[in-house]
């Protein structure tokens, strides 16, 4: 091997491993823009609050880990992950192309889906299964993933929000709103509601979702983050400060919904 070439590869290699050793002192952090409370709100400051962001911060302050957060577009935060401009997206669902720019974090939490709708009518029929829907417009968000109820219903996605997607549902020009319901408990808590609950069924596919953190595989310690990451969750949920948090969040919609029945 001629004398430079191999000087070439002792210098990339030393950088490399310079790169992949060097403690991470900061990440940067992309928040989708539409809120999702409980688990994303913004204080009265016009900081990124909430559940997820309380357990994020929590992990990784144990760490040493300051946290720089960056409030974007849900597709403007992939497109930033991609190119390694931020660090860690949350509030991830799981999508196998996502796999091929980052690393899932273990699940960060569960939510429940649900159908809402307004029709009486609907009550009276048997919405267990999947074919029941078909006759009817499911509302769904832009830009959201909904490819894991194995496209069982065709969603219109014309909504922007959560919030616009349940005036459209209110203004009858939807059948059903598929959501999840400490999403929309929390809504209902946080615009003092005065209209009657809506009513639900499960989502005959998937009932459950679960969300993740995706790392960046472009930050030279992704691998490392991840693995550091699940490492402190699970410390978070064994001392008891995972449900802690959780609770802070939720009791406030649950003790309400209870007043209200």
């Amino acid at each position: 091997m001629p004398l430079f070439v191999l000087l070439l590869f002792i210098t990339l290699s030393s950088f490399t491993y310079a790169s992949s050793s060097t403690p991470v002192n900061e990440l940067t952090i992309c928040w989708e823009k539409e809120l999702k409370p409980p688990y994303l709100t913004l204080d009265t400051a016009g900081q990124p609050t909430g559940i997820a962001v309380e357990w994020l911060t929590t992990i990784f302050a144990a760490q040493n880990i300051k946290l720089v957060n960056k409030l974007l577009p849900w597709k403007r935060c992939l497109k930033e992950l991609k190119l390694g401009n931020v660090d860690i997206v949350p509030n991830a669902s799981f999508k196998l192309s996502r796999t091929q720019i980052a690393h899932y974090s273990a699940a960060l939490y569960t939510t429940h889906l649900y159908l809402y709708y307004t029709n009486k009518l609907l009550a009276e029929k048997d919405l267990t299964q999947a074919a029941a829907f078909a006759p009817y417009k499911v509302g769904g968000v832009n830009g959201f993933n909904y490819g894991f109820l194995d496209d069982a219903f065709n969603i219109d996605t014309g909504a922007n929000t959560r919030r616009s997607l349940l005036k459209k549902l209110l203004k009858g020009r939807l059948d059903f709103a598929i959501m999840q319901r400490e999403v929309y408990l929390a809504i209902r808590t946080q615009d003092q509601a005065s209209t009657e609950p809506l009513k639900a069924v499960p989502s005959p596919i998937t009932h459950q979702a679960k969300y993740f953190v995706l790392i960046s595989k472009k930050h030279p310690r992704a691998e490392s983050i991840k693995e550091n990451f699940n490492i402190q969750l699970r410390k978070l949920r064994v001392s008891g400060q995972y449900l802690h948090i959780l609770k802070k969040y939720t009791e406030p919609f649950f003790e309400q919904k209870k007043a209200a029945n």
